[in-house]
């Protein structure tokens, strides 16, 4: 069972993909006005969230492999 975990995981990162989205827009269109950018629309929320998505992914997985790598480093001692 273990392995069909990856499986599951992918429908749950698009759903977290559209509520951050959601988000994005929500939030933009609050703190937009006040510094003087205009509001969004979801696409574009879309479009925003996917290129944060792409930048950060990277540096979360080294983030992640170098943890990995401390913990099994703290086992084998």
């Amino acid at each position: 069972m273990k392995g069909i975990g990856g499986f599951f995981n992918i429908p749950a990162a698009g759903g977290a993909f559209f509520f951050c989205s959601w988000l994005t827009m929500l939030f933009w269109g609050i703190i937009g006005p006040w510094i003087g950018l205009r509001t969004v629309s979801y696409p574009e929320a879309m479009v925003m969230t996917i290129a944060l998505w792409l930048i950060t992914a990277p540096l979360m997985a080294v983030v992640g492999a170098k943890g990995m790598h401390r913990a099994m480093w703290r086992v084998s001692q």
